[in-house]
């Protein structure tokens, strides 16, 4: 990929500096562990909050963490030793039954985001420099990894000193009661070499020359073959010890420590003992003057016996890693990459042009992959609704927080969009799934939102998923009960005017409705389904004419929110989303579903509205349980689409501020995967794999000419860099450099509706390529459709330059608004 050059003038507003290499606003507590495996809460004095590993879901059952686990530093020089513990100190130190002090807070800092916390102790008095890691393999693509049950935690140690230094760092371990037991488990400890080179060869014999690595808790009388390990890596100038004491046994404890503290080491304690509750792994170097050294730890857990609801659901990860040490192994062999992959994609966000404010909530929320993310052991992946509600695989939203899951783990939304599809009631013939279930994925529910809602989402989200991945196979499948749901909606539609006649039906429900009905259209035409794809065309347009005559108001000049006869509920659905629909065609390049000039009005009062409601009481727009659903979607996207990019980011990011400033706790719900939409909507770029086009219309605020940034699709990840010149002639460039080869036919620009005639010229890394551009009129602008000679495999990317052939008015930037605006 390449990187992107240093900013020009132009830099997209509220980003003063535009390069952000560091986060340091955590945003709440940050989980580490798998998607769908369970996750540690870590918060930003470095210590776990709570623990959801034993797929204890539900608000209830979570297990509060305590001060108990930590990693510790000891460094000698001339035989005096000095130990701490890489803690920040807080009110409940107290708690700890640790000895050792903790860092103080002077000499602490944290920064970073999800999945990946930095901390560090620099102090002066301090003969050491210290900076420690903690973070989770969740990688783009990488499912397999992103599986994985597991915390990577490295200790960075830098000797200050001009003299050598004897260091140990160890990584302690509480190992918690499952919920609701309020005691210690009485599994037993073991010990284990983890073989570098063969995982099968591994042993459990505390009796073996060789120094083990691994300390495994059993908790056979809590989760049968439950097991939580802790380990280090290996190394030949490294000495590695490991034990564990009980809890309430104060000679033991307090051996345990002095023989870290004077001896650098820990006792093997309880071998294959019961009851233990502590445990800790030590790894002790030579550390030369000023020279540096780092340790790496994994603290892994295995419960593949995992129930919901009275049914074994079992864990997605125990079929790729059969049990704890394995976790630990493939985490410590591959930590290196895991670590410089989790930095990449962070980096290719961090080092962008966009907002400082969006960079960080784009990557935070991910977090919900592992905080409400399963996957089960037969393959089933959904996401829950949030933990108060933990509704898995809700489809009334979908449309919004699943685009994150497409652009980051394709492979498990189309999972979750088959077995919402094709879930059939017998009871209820018809009825369409309105989740798969709650704490699991298995029992699907049936009813609770309109059929029409839900047969929207579902099928809006088969037919974007198609044209961004191009995978027919898949929409083949999914095609028959596609079009048993239309028509099984449509059956309600007793005066034949497309839309089904419930008159408490909100204009959010019905907008997403139409365009549902123009997406199957285009399914069935892609099918070769001559006979359904002109009914459903001409169903199509009758549901537009529909949607106006009900839902306009003429006095209002804009969109209703609900139908003239029915009863107005003030929520963010019918306060925000009566364009919905429309939101969603101009993200998939469909063009306007409704009369342009109504399209502007009502989003105008829109804004307005919405910019009422922040200025009179954030609060209340925070307390609605969907607002990144409805006013960042709906509203925010609509305007950056539209050509209003700086009232649409002024908008969304007075939504993410008062979130943030707000002392009410931040609902945990998986619809913050909808600021990905943001993204899509500022850099303009659409792949449509399904006829090998991309569109790419950056939607920038008036002044700014210039992005790079990062580009997700669900094939690839690519970095654009566009930049737009107006004087002395008008002339647009741009550069997209793709991560693996994607083939390429067609490439969609915007362009100023003064021109008439352009010059393009089109390179890849081996040279040019030939290609013809023809313009074609989009209301007051036109559109470069550039035709490549052949398909490109544009591995290495490609560059366009664009250029007026004919006079342009040049400093005019009218074009940017979408016609009627």
């Amino acid at each position: 990929m390449s990187e992107p050059a240093d900013n020009p003038p132009g830099d997209m507003p509220l980003s003063p500096s535009g390069r952000h290499k560091v986060l340091r606003s955590l945003g709440g507590t940050v989980p580490l562990g798998g998607v769908g495996a369970g996750c540690i809460e870590f918060g930003a004095d470095s210590r776990p909050v709570t623990l959801s590993i034993f797929n204890n879901r539900a608000p209830e059952t979570v297990v509060p963490a305590s001060a108990n686990t930590f990693m510790a530093v000891r460094y000698e020089q001339e035989g005096v030793p000095q130990c701490v513990a890489l803690q920040r100190a807080g009110a409940d130190e107290a708690e700890s039954d640790t000895p050792l002090p903790c860092v103080p807070k002077e000499a602490f800092e944290c920064h970073g985001i999800f999945p990946m916390l930095h901390f560090s102790a620099h102090a002066e008095p301090l003969p050491v420099v210290l900076v420690w890691t903690y973070f989770s393999p969740v990688i783009p693509f990488d499912h397999e990894a992103s599986l994985m049950p597991a915390v990577l935690a490295g200790v960075r140690i830098r000797n200050r000193t001009s003299k050598p230094m004897r260091v140990s760092a160890l990584l302690h371990w509480e190992n918690y009661a499952s919920p609701g037991t309020g005691r210690a488990p009485s599994g037993k400890t073991r010990f284990a070499l983890i073989d570098e080179e063969d995982p099968l060869a591994s042993v459990r014999d505390t009796q073996r020359a060789e120094p083990p690595n691994t300390l495994l808790f059993e908790r056979s009388d809590i989760c049968a073959g439950g097991e939580v390990a802790i380990a280090a890596r290996t190394a030949d100038d490294t000495e590695i010890s490991l034990g564990a004491y009980a809890a309430g046994e104060e000679q033991e404890a307090l051996n345990f420590w002095q023989t870290f503290v004077s001896m650098g080491r820990v006792p093997v304690g309880r071998a294959g003992g019961i009851g233990a509750h502590f445990g800790a792994v030590c790894a002790s170097f030579e550390l030369g003057p000023k020279q540096e050294r780092s340790v790496d730890f994994v603290l892994s857990w295995h419960f593949a016996e995992c129930a919901a609801g009275g049914k074994h659901v079992g864990a997605g990860y125990a079929v790729l890693l059969g049990s704890c040490e394995a976790v630990a192994w493939r985490a410590l062999r591959h930590a290196g990459y895991y670590h410089q992959s989790v930095a990449d994609w962070q980096k290719r966000l961090t080092s962008s042009t966009l907002p400082k404010w969006l960079v960080k909530e784009l990557i935070n929320s991910a977090r919900v992959f592992v905080r409400q993310g399963l996957y089960t052991g037969d393959g089933r992946f959904a996401l829950q609704r949030d933990w108060a509600d933990p509704a898995a695989g809700e489809v009334a939203d979908r449309v919004y927080n699943s685009l994150g899951t497409l652009l980051f783990f394709p492979r498990f939304e189309e999972e979750e969009l088959s077995k919402l599809v094709r879930a059939r009631d017998t009871g209820q013939p018809g009825a369409i799934c309105a989740r798969l279930g709650r704490l699991d994925a298995h029992t699907p529910e049936f009813g609770g939102e309109p059929a029409m809602l839900l047969a929207a989402n579902l099928v809006i989200s088969a037919f974007r998923n198609h044209r961004m991945t191009g995978s027919l196979v898949r929409i083949q499948k999914l095609y028959p009960f596609l079009r048993d749901m239309v028509r099984t909606v449509l059956q309600q539609d007793e005066n034949g005017d497309g839309i089904p006649d419930a008159p408490e039906t909100s204009a959010h429900a019905c907008s997403l409705w139409v365009l549902a009905l123009g997406c199957y259209a285009k399914l069935a035409e892609e099918r070769d389904d001559k006979i359904e794809a002109e009914r459903f065309r001409d169903t199509f347009r009758r549901a537009q004419a529909a949607f106006e005559l009900r839902f306009w108001d003429e006095g209002a000049t804009c969109y209703r929110e609900h139908d003239a006869t029915g009863p107005e509920r003030p929520d963010a659905a019918s306060r925000y989303g009566a364009l919905a629909g429309q939101w969603l065609s101009d993200s998939l390049g469909l063009g306007n579903l409704f009369a342009a000039a109504r399209i502007a009005s009502s989003l105008e009062v829109l804004y307005k509205r919405l910019l009422v409601d922040l200025d009179r009481d954030p609060k209340l727009l925070l307390a609605t349980p969907d607002l990144l659903n409805y006013t960042l979607a709906h509203a925010g996207c609509l305007l950056i689409q539209r050509g209003r990019a700086r009232e649409g980011l002024e908008v969304i990011q007075r939504l993410v501020l008062a979130a943030e400033s707000s002392t009410e706790p931040r609902p945990q719900r998986s619809s913050a995967l909808a600021v990905w939409h943001v993204l899509q909507a500022v850099t303009g770029v659409h792949l449509d794999m399904a006829s090998g086009q991309i569109r790419v219309i950056p939607n920038l605020p008036a002044q700014v000419d210039y992005i790079s940034s990062p580009v997700f699709t669900p094939v690839c990840l690519a970095w654009l860099k566009y930049k737009v010149e107006y004087a002395p002639a008008y002339r647009q460039r741009l550069h997209l450099a793709f991560d693996s080869p994607t083939n390429l036919k067609t490439v969609l620009l915007r362009i100023p509706g003064d021109i008439t005639a352009i010059d393009v010229v089109c390179e890849v890394p081996e040279g040019r390529v030939g290609c013809q551009a023809a313009l074609r009129p989009a209301g007051n602008f036109n559109e470069a459709v550039i035709t490549l000679d052949r398909p490109q495999f544009a591995g290495g990317g490609f560059s366009l330059e664009v250029r007026a052939s004919t006079p342009s008015q040049g400093k005019s930037r009218s074009w940017l608004r979408v016609p009627g605006t």
